[in-house]
């Protein structure tokens, strides 16, 4: 998924400059944007404008923790660098080109306020994934960003992102393995919804048997009906040719119709063909 458009589908409005000093509301915790990530991945840049808004109004006195004065100043950037980054990606390779170094500084300056935050790297590694090289983009860069990441966990998910990016889909699905469960939900929500789509990159190499088992297992997690993992476990069962278990897996999919509109439609065809009900 792209840059910014992975930390994207999000909006930015605000009555202040960019670089203005905010307060921390006291209404308003600082792990709102983590809560708002587990709506979908593009919500986080979103989540730290709404925080840094939200914040605005906070008397001064409530904004004396230096460490959390970084780590707002952090989501300030992160917000900034992800909803030009949006931007940026509608208008073409020339407009594009014409932004990106404030997408990039943005960013950047996030990560270093900020370097044990996961969405702050996390932005940085998909930066360099999906930019352009002639306007920045390095996968040498984007390993880089995530090997140096000082916990492990945030290194492993991120080195199998760059992975998976690179069409390394048994590496990526190894690391994403090893990432132990743990209290941050960005980072759980993007190996759960890496690890689909490693399952998905097996598929469309062919290999049905590998990808079987990445979708069995993730329709067990948590948020998996949010994904259209049945859709594809049916895609990887009727390749093997299990026609009973695929009808079952496309018509939970077409019930529950949240999956996008191509999607259903194909999953309602495969289930026609092989006799199921598709109302």
């Amino acid at each position: 998924m792209s840059l910014l458009l992975r930390h994207s589908h999000h909006s930015h409005h605000s009555h202040r400059h960019p670089g203005q000093r905010r307060t921390p509301s006291p209404g308003v915790p600082t792990d709102r944007v983590a809560a708002t990530a587990r709506a979908g991945t593009g919500t986080r840049a979103l989540a730290a404008a709404a925080l840094l808004l939200a914040a605005a109004a906070a008397p001064a006195q409530v904004f004396q923790d230096p460490a959390l004065q970084a780590l707002l100043s952090a989501e300030r950037h992160y917000a900034l660098g992800t909803v030009l980054g949006v931007h940026a990606m509608g208008q073409g390779m020339v407009k594009m080109a014409s932004s990106v170094g404030t997408v990039k500084a943005s960013l950047l300056e996030s990560l270093r306020l900020a370097p044990l935050w996961y969405p702050a790297r996390s932005a940085v590694v998909e930066f360099y994934l999906q930019a352009p090289g002639l306007i920045g983009g390095s996968t040498a860069k984007a390993t880089e960003a995530a090997r140096t990441a000082a916990k492990p966990e945030q290194a492993r998910a991120l080195e199998a992102r760059v992975a998976l990016d690179d069409e390394r889909f048994d590496a990526a699905l190894a690391g994403l393995y090893g990432v132990q469960p743990g209290t941050d939900s960005a980072r759980a929500d993007d190996v759960q919804q890496w690890t689909a789509q490693a399952g998905f990159g097996l598929l469309g190499k062919g290999d049905a048997a590998k990808a079987r088992p990445v979708f069995e297992q993730a329709a067990k997690l948590k948020g998996a009906a949010q994904l259209p993992v049945d859709y594809r476990l049916g895609l990887a069962l009727q390749a093997q040719g299990q026609t009973e278990p695929a009808r079952a897996a496309y018509a939970r999919f077409v019930a529950a119709g949240r999956g996008q509109g191509k999607s259903l439609d194909d999953a309602k065809k495969r289930l026609a063909q092989l006799g199921g009900p598709t109302g």
